[in-house]
């Protein structure tokens, strides 16, 4: 059974194009082949051990790194929606910022009419002023002019 499942596994790492079984071959079994030797069964089933656990920790490492891909990309969404938010909020006080503009220069404008009025009403009641000082001299003479006539 063992051996069975460990010939499968090195039957899938020898099928696999970008896993090398000479590269994963300690030095010594290296020499056992160039001296004419050949592995023992016991020294296949260890390299092909070996190179399934090295297959299982580069396979939690890829799990790993897609993680952290996601938790970064999770990330990156949140932040898009908190600069989105952000963008919003800019342009809700542009708006805000424009409409007070527009209502200073209409007060400004309201500001400029009512002191203009007001000096309108100033150079009238001057005017009034002075047609009732004139009114009320002309009143004391007549009535001056009226004594004398009564008088003599």
């Amino acid at each position: 059974g063992a051996a069975g499942g460990g010939e499968e596994a090195g039957a899938r790492v020898q099928a696999s194009p970008s896993v090398s079984v000479r590269a994963a071959v300690t030095p010594q079994h290296s020499m056992a082949s160039s001296v004419g030797g050949d592995a023992t069964p016991g020294t296949d089933a260890a390299l092909v051990r070996r190179l399934t656990r090295q297959m299982e920790r580069l396979d939690v490492a890829a799990r790993r790194g897609e993680e952290e891909v996601l938790k970064l990309r999770a990330e990156l969404a949140g932040r898009d929606v908190r600069l989105e938010e952000g963008q919003e909020r800019e342009e809700a006080l542009r708006c805000e910022v424009e409409e007070r503009e527009a209502a200073r220069a209409e007060d400004e404008a309201l500001l400029t009419e009512a002191e203009s009025a007001s000096k309108a009403a100033a150079t009238e009641r001057a005017r009034l002023a002075t047609a009732l000082s004139e009114a009320t001299a002309r009143v004391k003479q007549l009535e001056v002019q009226l004594g004398a006539v009564g008088r003599g």
